[in-house]
């Protein structure tokens, strides 16, 4: 290839047939060599050559050339500009040019995540190959298909391409025998057994080391390290990771960028260096929505998408391209994913109610819609206590009885379902009922978490003030005010409305006095404020209030809270304020 460095200088002074046959032996250079400098001009020098029909008879080695070298730095875009440029020039073509091509096509397809392009371009190669006999790239087209299989999580196509390769497979082929390896320690993986997914990657990776091309690997490395993230052993591969970083930065691979960052953004994540995460998922989720990925990893890992997503999600990064991820993807959204994940539904009861659709708030018209509101807003009332279905129905319906009870459940839940989109809102199971939690969004059982794991973490020994500002925060914007307002009391309905506002209650408390403790008066002060917007009649809310104004110094600011408290509780309650309040506001009137 060095005598290749002569083509430096303008195109035009060399004639476009010799370019033509030139070019394409710089493919060997984009897999050992993928950094060269000279090879993004000459791929974009044969992407030319194409477009401008010059050269129609090398068409498909050009595109081959310059198709392989974006695969190698991940760029998609430029992968399907090589295939258009293929499609409007409608050069003549081989049937292997045909199979190269159908390959490009199956590669960019796997890296957008479009499995049903990549089973198309798959079925299209191997028509065509039994067609006209050409079988020279059987087994490379099953592996990518493999891959893909593996990156969607589809175990069973995964083991199926697996068995379709072995019989095609040939002494001396290493990129082959190691694609295989490394397909059946995916396979292991996406069937519970890390163990043998280790063994398998251990072997693999002599064999890449042994090819040489970089990018396979990176691609092995990072597996070998995501395994032993999953054995517990984040922090003992952070140093992997940063070198893996470095080294895909070098040979200028967005793909695997794209997946080290997220993988390292992981780590950190485990480690709990939140801040050092983000700094990785910013630039890897940047990587991904510049060149359409759809995945977050080179492998299925449901669990850990759905965190990086619910992360990128709450700190507002990418929230386009991430959305757009999970309903291609389908992750179990974790435990705390939150308003902004794409929830199919989500139902809102914190000050009034409403249930959205998707991005579409749902219109609630017609009588027949009351039973099923009943029941739904029964649901949220429970919790996730996963009530028996025949005790709720009488809390509901108490003058229905026996077989009509039943009829009247029955009925209503398929009402409910097809008002929330399907049958898997709500699940029925040993006959208990519950909203699905991998479908809805409850604001109430959002804002009891955060409140629990805030007011957990206020506990510690060792408190986490970022974290808890985090989590009382977001708490707090969720509370808009009591459950379900607008509703009649009823004995399903109040034991919930008085547990949140017990727990809104607690944590203005416990906040404030942490906040006050720092010595942060101006927010302890708009933090009791809050608190006193939902409820004006806590006396302990005006008392935190006048204390923290007197310690800025406000003490007018702090006498006209007093009033405002005494006059309150005088007209609502016709009591007057504690001796404690009275107490405390002395002061103030000495000054």
């Amino acid at each position: 290839m060095n005598s290749m460095s002569c083509w430096r200088g303008s195109a035009n002074s060399r004639p476009p047939d010799i370019e033509a046959r030139v070019l394409p032996g710089a493919v060997a250079l984009a897999f050992r060599r993928p950094d060269h400098p000279l090879l993004p001009v000459w791929a974009e020098r044969a992407l030319n050559l194409i477009r401008g029909r010059r050269a129609l008879a090398q068409t498909a080695m050009l595109a081959h050339f310059a198709g392989v070298y974006h695969m190698w730095r991940g760029h998609t875009r430029m992968m399907d500009a090589v295939l258009e440029a293929v499609r409007v020039v409608d050069a003549p073509m081989t049937p292997l040019g045909h199979l190269m091509m159908a390959m490009l096509d199956l590669v960019s397809a796997n890296f957008q995540g479009d499995a049903a392009r990549v089973e198309a371009a798959f079925a299209r190669a191997m028509a065509l190959a039994g067609e006209h006999g050409v079988h020279v790239l059987d087994v490379p087209l099953i592996q990518n298909a493999g891959l893909a299989a593996l990156a969607r999580g589809d175990a069973d196509r995964l083991d199926a391409l697996i068995r379709m390769a072995r019989p095609g497979l040939l002494p001396g082929r290493w990129m082959e025998a190691s694609a295989q390896i490394y397909l059946e320690a995916g396979l292991a993986l996406l069937r519970g057994d890390p163990r043998v997914a280790r063994d398998q990657a251990d072997k693999t990776y002599s064999l890449v080391v042994m090819g040489g091309v970089p990018y396979w690997v990176i691609h092995n490395r990072l597996f070998t390290a995501h395994l032993e993230i999953l054995d517990g052993k984040a922090a003992a591969v952070r140093g992997e990771l940063d070198a893996i970083v470095a080294e895909t930065r070098h040979i200028g691979c967005d793909l695997l960028l794209a997946a080290a960052l997220l993988t390292l953004a992981r780590a950190r994540q485990d480690a709990g260096e939140r801040q050092a995460a983000l700094e990785s998922l910013r630039e890897g989720l940047a990587i991904g929505a510049r060149w359409n990925y759809g995945h977050l990893f080179l492998y299925a890992a449901p669990d850990v998408e759905g965190r990086i997503c619910a992360l990128a999600l709450e700190e507002d990064i990418e929230p386009r391209y991430v959305r757009r991820l999970v309903r291609q993807r389908a992750p179990r959204p974790p435990a705390d994913a939150g308003e902004r994940w794409p929830w199919p539904v989500r139902i809102f009861t914190l000050g009034g109610f409403r249930v959205v659709l998707g991005e579409e708030a749902l219109r609630f018209t017609g009588k027949p819609q009351k039973k099923p509101l009943e029941l739904l807003k029964a649901l949220v009332a429970q919790g996730e206590a996963r009530p028996p279905a025949h005790s709720l129905a009488q809390l509901l319906w108490p003058d229905a009885e026996g077989s009509a009870l039943k009829k009247t459940l029955e009925i209503t839940l398929h009402r409910l379902r097809k008002l929330l989109g399907g049958d898997d809102a709500v699940l029925l199971r040993e006959g208990r009922l519950v909203l699905n939690p991998e479908r809805c969004w409850i604001d109430v059982w959002a804002f009891e978490h955060l409140v629990d794991r805030a007011l957990d973490a206020l506990r510690a020994p060792i408190p986490d003030p970022a974290g808890i500002e985090r989590d009382a925060g977001h708490a707090l914007r969720l509370y808009a005010g009591a459950f379900l307002a607008a509703e009649e009391e009823s004995s399903w309905l109040l034991p919930a409305r008085d547990r949140a506002r017990s727990r809104f209650h607690r944590l203005v408390a416990d906040y404030g006095g942490f906040i006050e403790r720092a010595g942060l008066w101006d927010a302890a002060a708009d933090l009791y404020r809050r608190g006193l917007e939902q409820d004006n009649l806590n006396e302990f809310l005006y008392r935190r209030l006048i204390h923290c104004l007197q310690r800025r110094d406000r003490h007018a600011e702090a006498l006209g809270v007093y009033r405002r408290c005494r006059e309150l509780l005088s007209i609502v309650l016709g009591v007057a304020p504690s001796a404690e309040t009275e107490a405390l506001i002395r002061s103030s009137r000495d000054i």
